[in-house]
């Protein structure tokens, strides 16, 4: 059952990485936008000015980033879809074993109910 832990630890530990790459190549295919809030304070009170920017990047590009993106969506669904089977073969393993010993389960100390033959000799 430990190595099957230190097993899906790992795997699961590949979430985070899976999120910051999708988001670095997303930012990458759509291009960058910005945001820019600027006040000014005149006689008749304070005036506002919010300005977005946003760039897109049209230079043939395009098809490669939707790849990169579509390859590292197949990466992570293929390890979140191994590490899946890990839980279920360790759950069978784990049923497994308790059907195997249940008469060990239900009765720790064997069917006599008490202790075995002791003598003090």
């Amino acid at each position: 059952v430990s190595s099957f832990t230190e097993s899906l630890e790992k795997d699961l530990g590949t979430v985070p990485t899976y999120c910051k790459e999708r988001a670095d190549v997303m930012d990458k295919f759509l291009g960058s936008s910005s945001e820019s809030v600027k006040e000014e304070t005149n006689d008749e009170g304070t005036k506002k000015t919010t300005t977005k920017e946003q760039s897109t990047k049209s230079n043939g590009a395009e098809s490669h980033r939707k790849e990169a993106v579509l390859a590292i969506d197949i990466q992570y669904y293929t390890v979140a879809k191994n590490t899946m089977q890990k839980v279920m073969t360790a759950y069978l393993s784990i049923i497994d074993f308790v059907v195997k010993n249940k008469d060990k389960i239900e009765m720790p100390k064997g069917s006599s109910g008490g202790s075995g033959y002791s003598s003090m000799y």
